[in-house]
């Protein structure tokens, strides 16, 4: 029985021992975690902080650190290894590690680090739970440049939205927060779906009633839960004898075509710019910027420099909101021998309406660019847009879209677009119906009638080799006895 008394005893001396031993090594070491907030995937964060403090009454020295980190999104710069570097604290005091976060995984990110330590003669070890702690998103949100502004000057500035991952993301709600109420969203999307590499501008109005700095900020809130947040800040004056104002514009000319005709957008500056003369004297004669239009209506002849880019936002199906296409013309130079800043060829097409709207956006003029200290004198106003309409009743084309409130399918976009030696179409049927899935050209021709039949409610699927088409732009064309919906395909060979 005693013997038995003694072996308990023992057991529970062991035991508070090893309390007594864990307690004394948590307390070892005080650790405040280094939160890198959200960072864009492919970005990497600003030099965080990994603070860990001596909080024994011994010295201690820190000897090897190491990250659970198999994915590699973290970093301690010059991290400790005992091979190399030993760091000693004294007691109660503290040392700050640099860290970075370049995270590869989307959502929330920590890791565990563990600290081996010296303490006195005794080796130790301390494990510290989310010592580095982000969060990765797959949106970037670019803020538009900072500018002076005019009083009594609306300006019209742009950000941009990035979806860098490779599935498509949805965008919940945009938010524009200004405690003066002078900035303000202009001609504000409605965002859903964000593709994979989409580029989608958010454009701004600053409408400055008094001098001084004007400070908002612009929020994204995605389904991923996360927000995403710029500061905008620009600094309005009083206009000044001296200020060069330059006010550009785009149009069709003609500003109405049948499907084939050739037609030119011009860029130019319109009666309110200042003259050509001052302009010149104040600036590189040099200007670059985007503009758009409905893509379903017009398309580019000779490419040249200018080139597509990201399109809107995408409504979950594969096709974008209205069909609208964004080009951006990079940096080119004014001759100055008339008002006509740049001619872009295209070709007129039979699309899904009649009319579009052509708008020109970050548009950068000269050194503009980098005006943006108080001095600056260049200031550039809203752009003025344009109107195309396509003549597809009175030229004879044939209209191939007919707008409905409901409708009983829905025609998916082609994969892959560009096609090169074929591609498919998908579409869903919701009622039994009589459907005719058809190819035509940007006149607006029947090319080929693709299936015609009777339908039972389903998904179904066309593919279509493209060896007899030539290089350009057609139109799927799914028609029903009340509606007809139309998806562009571009071929290349």
């Amino acid at each position: 029985m005693q013997a038995h008394q003694n072996i308990l005893f023992t057991i529970f001396v062991i035991i508070c021992t090893g309390l007594v031993q864990h307690r004394s090594v948590a307390q070892t070491l005080e650790v405040t975690a280094a939160n890198f907030g959200t960072v864009s995937i492919g970005d990497v964060s600003d030099v965080g902080f990994l603070i860990i403090r001596n909080t024994s009454t011994d010295s201690v020295t820190l000897r090897r650190l190491t990250l659970l980190d198999a994915r590699q999104n973290f970093d301690i710069i010059g991290i400790i290894d005992d091979s190399t570097t030993f760091l000693p604290l004294s007691p109660n005091q503290s040392i700050r590690l640099p860290c970075r976060f370049f995270p590869r995984d989307i959502g929330a990110l920590q890791v565990p680090l563990t600290i081996s330590f010296t303490r006195g003669s005794a080796q130790q070890s301390q494990v510290v739970q989310n010592a580095l702690v982000g969060r990765c998103t797959p949106l970037k949100l670019v803020p538009p440049k900072v500018d002076t502004v005019l009083v009594g000057y609306k300006t019209v500035k742009t950000a941009l939205l990035l979806n860098r991952w490779i599935n498509p993301v949805k965008v919940s709600r945009l938010q524009l927060v200004s405690p003066r109420g002078e900035i303000a969203f202009s001609d504000l999307l409605d965002p859903k779906i964000l593709a994979r590499g989409d580029t989608v501008p958010i454009s701004i109005i600053i409408n400055p009633q008094q001098t001084g700095s004007i400070d908002g900020t612009l929020l994204v809130y995605s389904e991923l839960q996360d927000t995403l947040s710029v500061k905008i800040q620009v600094y309005a004056r009083l206009r000044r004898a001296d200020d060069i104002v330059i006010r550009p514009g785009i149009r069709a000319v003609p500003d109405s075509a049948a499907p084939g005709d050739t037609i030119r957008l011009e860029i130019y500056l319109s009666s309110e710019s200042s003259s050509n003369e001052a302009i010149l004297r104040a600036s590189q004669p040099t200007f670059s910027g985007i503009f758009s239009l409905n893509g379903n209506l017009a398309q580019l002849l000779s490419t040249g420099d200018v080139r597509p880019i990201g399109q809107t936002l995408n409504n979950g199906r594969g096709v974008y909101n209205g069909g609208r296409r964004y080009f951006q013309m990079p940096l080119q130079r004014w001759d100055d021998r008339s008002s006509i800043l740049y001619r872009i060829p295209m070709q007129a097409m039979a699309g899904d309406t009649d009319l579009t709207e052509i708008q020109l956006s970050q548009f950068q003029w000269g050194n503009q660019a980098s005006s943006s200290s108080p001095n600056s004198n260049i200031f550039i106003l809203p752009p003025l847009s344009g109107l195309l309409r396509i003549k597809t009743c009175t030229a004879g084309g044939k209209r191939l879209f007919t707008a409905a409130k409901t409708t009983t399918f829905a025609l998916q976009s082609a994969f892959p677009n560009p096609a090169d030696t074929h591609f498919e179409v998908a579409y869903t049927v919701n009622e039994k119906q009589n459907l005719s899935l058809s190819l035509y050209n940007a006149r607006g021709n029947l090319v080929r009638s693709i299936k015609s039949a009777l339908h039972e409610a389903g998904e179904y699927s066309e593919r279509l080799e493209t060896g007899f088409l030539a290089t350009g732009t057609y139109f799927l064309r799914l028609s029903g006895e009340t509606t007809i919906q139309q998806r562009v395909v571009n071929v290349i060979k």
